[in-house]
């Protein structure tokens, strides 16, 4: 099936917060603001809504939305890790629903997203990989290490759970 990626905007609100949803309980409450500001979930979601801040892209199979993935310039998170190289971007969260993983669309979407920067004329972009396994704390199937890896990513910053990814473009 194709895929497809369109950047959130107000007028994909309601495909966002499904796929969010459908993730887990903890992406649905986070409404991937995170690695935004103070004000976390719903709240922070609708400011970025009104103030017009597209901070990634919603993806489809056909008509169906089955994935988030938040990506944006590092400047555009105020808790973005510190960047190697100025006007950096960093993916920092992927969300698949549960009945569209398996299927390797992790690596096709950072793959897109990957192209997307470059065809931008992004330099250097960061990865919040996930070392997924029995020790992994959240319930919530993020962006596997793995998926970096194979991508060509090499590491920035290591960390138990969460490894930092980079590459240059």
């Amino acid at each position: 099936m194709t895929m497809r990626m369109h950047r959130l905007d107000p007028s994909r609100r309601g495909d966002f917060a499904a796929v969010l949803a459908r993730g887990s309980a903890e992406s649905a409450a986070c409404a991937c603001t995170a690695y935004h500001a103070a004000d976390y979930g719903a709240a922070c979601r609708e400011r970025l809504f009104r103030e017009g801040v597209s901070d990634g892209w919603v993806v489809y199979e056909g008509d169906t939305p089955v994935a988030w993935v938040q990506c944006g310039p590092c400047a555009l998170f105020a808790r973005a890790p510190k960047a190697p190289e100025p006007d950096a971007w960093i993916v920092t969260c992927l969300v698949i629903v549960p009945e569209a993983r398996g299927r390797g669309l992790a690596h096709r979407i950072l793959g897109a997203v990957l192209a997307e920067l470059r065809a931008r004329g992004a330099r250097y972009v960061l990865a919040a990989g996930h070392r997924l396994g029995p020790a992994y704390s959240s319930p919530l199937p993020e962006l596997p290490e793995t998926v970096c890896v194979k991508a060509g990513m090499t590491l920035v910053r290591d960390d138990p759970e969460c490894p930092l990814y980079g590459m240059r473009l």
